[in-house]
């Protein structure tokens, strides 16, 4: 008999070990549990805010492309133009041109 009483408290001393290291793992589990969730949402709200910043860039850079086109039409219009100016300076500096005997050429003055 006196052998089933010194047994009893050391089942009992298990039992509250065993329940307690359970509570003990439940807690960890939830905490970890909820860690991942705080985890999984930061990196949720990071994907969507590089991909509003990627939509943006690009954006941005199809702007940029399409200022530049226009600025190289620009461009081409301005060398057009500059290239008519030369040609009609040129062909008035042909119809002023200086003889060989110093006298000038050209429309006469009235």
């Amino acid at each position: 008999m006196e052998n089933t009483n010194i047994s009893k408290p050391r089942v009992n001393k298990t039992v509250m070990f065993l329940t307690i290291l359970i509570v003990l793992f439940a807690f960890v589990l939830m905490v970890m549990g909820w860690l991942y969730y705080t985890e999984k949402q930061q990196a949720q709200e990071t994907q969507n805010q590089l991909i509003a910043e990627k939509d943006s860039i690009s954006l941005n850079l199809r702007n940029i492309i399409i200022e530049y086109e226009v600025l190289e039409t620009d461009n081409e219009n301005i060398k057009k133009k500059l290239e008519e100016e030369r040609q009609r300076q040129n062909h008035h500096v042909t119809k002023y041109t200086i003889r060989s005997d110093g006298s000038k050429s050209g429309p006469r003055v009235r």
